[in-house]
This record gives C-alpha cells, sequence and structure tokens, in this order.
C-alpha cells in the first residue's frame, strides 16, 4: 500500500514589501520535498489547496527556510504566522524553456489533436487550443508564451535572481 501523496505544510515568517516587489520568508515542514526548479511555486489553502500567493524566484535558502521574491503582486500577501500548503509549480524542462533566450519560438496551428501533450507552463492540455508557440523545448500555450516569454511576469528571462541552478543544488 502506498502513502498518498502531501504537499508539504509552510509557515509565513516574513513579508517585506518593497515597491512592486513582495520578499516573503517561509518555513517548510518537509525539505526533502523540495527539487529544482523550487520556484514558480506558490502557497495554497491547506484543506482545498487553492492557490493563495504566488512566488516567483528563490532568493535564499538555509534548510527549510526559503526566502523568495513576488513581482508586481495583484493580491495583499500573506500574513505573518500563516499556515498554508507549500507547492513548487514547474519541472526543469520548463524553466529550461523559459530561460533559453537562444530559443526561437513560433507561433503554429496545433494539429495534433490525438497526442496528450501539456503545456509545461501551465499544464493546459495542447490539444485544447487552437494555436500554440513552439520551439526546440516543444510546445507551450498562447497565453504561456504572453505571460512568461513575452512579458517575462515571473523576471526569469530578464532579471534572474534566483539562487538555484539545473543541477539541483539551491544554495542550501
Amino acid at each position: 500500500m502506498t502513502e498518498p501523496y502531501n504537499l508539504p505544510s509552510a509557515k509565513v515568517v516574513n513579508v517585506l514589501v518593497a515597491n512592486d516587489v513582495v520578499t516573503t520568508t517561509i518555513e517548510i515542514s518537509n525539505e526533502s520535498y523540495l527539487g529544482y526548479p523550487i520556484a514558480p511555486a506558490d502557497l495554497r489553502r491547506p484543506k482545498t489547496h487553492e492557490g493563495l500567493w504566488e512566488f516567483h524566484q528563490l532568493v535564499e535558502r538555509d534548510g527549510p527556510r526559503l526566502v523568495f521574491e513576488t513581482y508586481r503582486p495583484v493580491q495583499a500577501p500573506p500574513e505573518p504566522g500563516g499556515a498554508y500548503v507549500f507547492c513548487s509549480c514547474w519541472i526543469p524542462d520548463a524553466m529550461d524553456a523559459v530561460r533559453d533566450l537562444s530559443a526561437t519560438w513560433e507561433r503554429l496551428s496545433y494539429l495534433a489533436r490525438d497526442d496528450c501533450v501539456w503545456c509545461p507552463l501551465t499544464y493546459d492540455r495542447m490539444d485544447e487550443q487552437a494555436e500554440g508557440y513552439q520551439s526546440v523545448h516543444g510546445w507551450i500555450t498562447v497565453a504561456a508564451y504572453r505571460e512568461f516569454i513575452e512579458e517575462d511576469r515571473l523576471r526569469v528571462r530578464t532579471n534572474w535572481r534566483s539562487i538555484e541552478v539545473r543541477d539541483g543544488s539551491s544554495g542550501s
């Protein structure tokens, strides 16, 4: 019998707001959960797993204590002392696709209706999209291209501040 997959709990330790950047320190319950990339990530409501707060880049780490930056947030930041569930959002190939400034993305009609292809950035099914962007990294949705490549909402392409590197180390 296998145990169900459980996301680690997270406690907000500190929140600092400076202009359009919110720096949030959290402590998670299970450090072994962490793998590259830790961010982007989010805090979720414990019972429903509803996403409540996004983390864009991991800027410091001391074991289970993680410090993230969030850029141009659209909601109020979490309160210190708040208890949540922590979830990393991307797989390594997704981060590689976004960080690759030499990749050429071409907007094309998506015609492979019987394939099981998912956008690695949004997890939307590509066979439900009329169009998408394709590169050496595969397919992403038009919305993902706009948000993560064109607008660089996470500042991953234009202002990389994260301590994370592809080999899995993250300054711990």
